[in-house]
């Protein structure tokens, strides 16, 4: 095999659609149990679960979502809403895609409608707002100019979606600012990426609270915790060589951020709260693996080193952390997966797959993306 080669937090963001998968963020909001019926309407009321039975499973297990590909498809996220599941991605240029599954292991496709002419998008976050299910994701041109648009996508049911064209003082579609990651804290969602839009009305009118040059690099992953925002990214717009990576916070619902950076030739690809109420942030530094803890709501960060390469995600669990890589040889997808219970101390296990995202679902334990057109079940219990 091949020298592996290294994908940095900045190249998986700034990748066109049938390349690699950005950075995806991690959140541990509890959501209740799935049911095997369809998916829930919005005037339905879902109690969460605190206890979600999830049924025990050994070894990672691997599950295509995409049979016969468009070559420019790919699996980039996971998401749970409604007890249902999401695998979130590109179903070919100029289709973004969206499958839903009752268990994770049968997906079918959603109906998501054709994106503008000469544009590509790859749907990266979803989130239940209230009265409706928002996606979003970042685009380009098929040419591979960069990433410089966003689609944002709504949905009732989770089945049939619709293009967000156009909101007052944003167009989505322009050449504006591409997102990657979505969060909701109280009735507001909060979008970032180049910079911070907001909405107030489940989806349909954006704004923006933070310019591009207020923010002055590119949010990758975004995390929420009692109103507590963070996010994590680098300097520039990915094109800058050797960049801190840049830690951001609010407490004001995207309306202002802090933000503050890390050693000089770091990136950061993903960041999750964890159930002690740590910040975890995973990236590289200097080619090599890296964590980075936080115990008092990312005022500081103290380095882990992770032995291994190329961390892309992290996801907080009930019992720790969860980290997963890929790295690219000769010989296919490789990957590793690192767990913890503080973010101290780290113990690595080989995957037979690369993966770009992982995510703890409250009602199905831990998903991944298994490149480039799969979503791998995590062994439950997972230690």
């Amino acid at each position: 095999m091949g020298a592996p080669r290294l994908i940095s937090g900045a190249a998986l963001a700034l990748t066109l659609v049938g390349c690699a998968a950005t950075p995806s963020s991690s959140q541990t909001t509890e959501e209740p149990t799935p049911s095997t019926s369809m998916i829930a309407t919005p005037t339905e009321t879902m109690s969460p679960s605190l206890a979600p039975t999830i049924a025990p499973r050994t070894g990672w297990t691997i599950h295509p979502v995409i049979d016969s590909p468009d070559p420019n498809a790919l699996i980039s996220g996971v998401a749970e809403a409604r007890g249902q599941l999401f695998a979130l991605g590109s179903a070919g240029f100029e289709h973004p895609g969206i499958w839903a599954s009752s268990d994770g292991v049968s997906w079918t496709p959603a109906a998501t409608p054709k994106s503008a002419s000469r544009f590509g998008f790859r749907i990266r976050a979803l989130v239940d707002a209230g009265s409706r299910l928002v996606a979003i994701g970042p685009g380009g041109f098929s040419e591979g100019s960069g990433l410089f648009a966003t689609a944002i996508l709504t949905s009732v049911d989770g089945v049939r979606w619709e293009t967000v064209e156009k909101t007052p003082g944003i167009d989505p579609l322009s050449h504006a600012s591409a997102h990657f990651g979505l969060v909701k804290v109280g009735s507001r969602l909060i979008a970032v990426g180049h910079d911070v839009w907001v909405s107030d009305d489940d989806g349909l009118i954006w704004s923006v609270a933070a310019t591009r040059e207020q923010i002055s690099g590119t949010m990758f992953s975004v995390t929420e915790r009692d109103g507590l925002i963070v996010a994590v990214g680098e300097a520039g717009g990915g094109d800058v060589i050797g960049p801190p990576a840049i830690v951001w916070l609010s407490s004001d619902q995207g309306a202002t951020w802090s933000r503050s950076e890390l050693p000089q030739g770091s990136t950061a690809s993903g960041v999750t709260f964890g159930r002690d109420a740590k910040l975890v942030a995973v990236g590289m530094k200097d080619n090599g693996g890296m964590a980075w803890v936080s115990a008092d709501q990312g005022q500081s960060w103290v380095p882990v080193p992770l032995e291994g390469c190329c961390p892309s995600d992290i996801a907080g669990t009930p019992s720790g952390y969860v980290v997963v890589s890929f790295t690219l040889g000769v010989g296919g997808d490789a990957g590793i997966a690192w767990t913890s219970l503080d973010g101290a101390s780290w113990t690595s296990n080989p995957l037979e797959f690369g993966s770009s995202s992982i995510e703890w679902t409250p009602s199905f334990s831990l998903l991944a993306t298994a490149r480039p057109l799969s979503v791998a079940l995590a062994p439950y219990p997972f230690p």
